[in-house]
This record gives C-alpha cells, structure tokens and sequence, in this order.
C-alpha cells in the first residue's frame, strides 16, 4: 500500500491524476484460506465490476496485485474493454 501511496501521490504532482484511479489490492487479494473460494472470488469480481461500470469515460484504472511471489500491475481501460498487464517476466494485452 505504500508503493500504491507513492503512486497515487506522483500522479497528483505531475498533475495526471484526474486520469487514473486506483483499485485497492485488497479488492483483488489472493483467495484466502478457510473461506468458500467460490463465494470469495464473486465478492471480489463485484466490487471491481462495481468500479469499471461507473467508471467516467477516459479514466484508466491501476490495479496493483500480488499473486503470492511477486507484484503485477493492470492498467485498464473499462470504455475500450483493454487490460494491460504488466510485470517483469511478460507483458499481456487483452
């Protein structure tokens, strides 16, 4: 959450931050043990769901997720319906 802060406050000094909101990791953790996986992973498509469909048109969204060994980074566009992905082993465009 410190890097996201760190982020967050950069964009506002550069002045590009009415072009990117970031969607908390801890909406999109990874499962957590002992819970219903099933149930645990729709609340969590439903909160971003929630975010992208009332996304203002020309916002991009950074999502930041840990899957456990290291961090990767989603910028998405919810009014192109593209998702980058970016980590250090690879670069995914959907």
């Amino acid at each position: 959450m410190v890097y996201i802060s760190y982020l967050a406050n950069s964009c506002a000094r550069a002045g590009v931050d009415q072009h990117f909101e970031f969607i908390s990791p801890v909406l999109v953790s990874p499962v957590q043990q002992n819970v219903d996986r099933e149930v645990y992973c729709r609340e969590r498509a439903n909160n971003i769901l929630r975010i992208l469909t009332n996304a203002p048109r020309g916002k991009l969204f950074l999502m930041p997720y840990n899957s456990g060994q290291h961090w990767i980074l989603a910028v998405i566009d919810p009014w192109d319906d593209s998702v980058l992905a970016l980590n250090d082993r690879k670069i995914m465009v959907e």
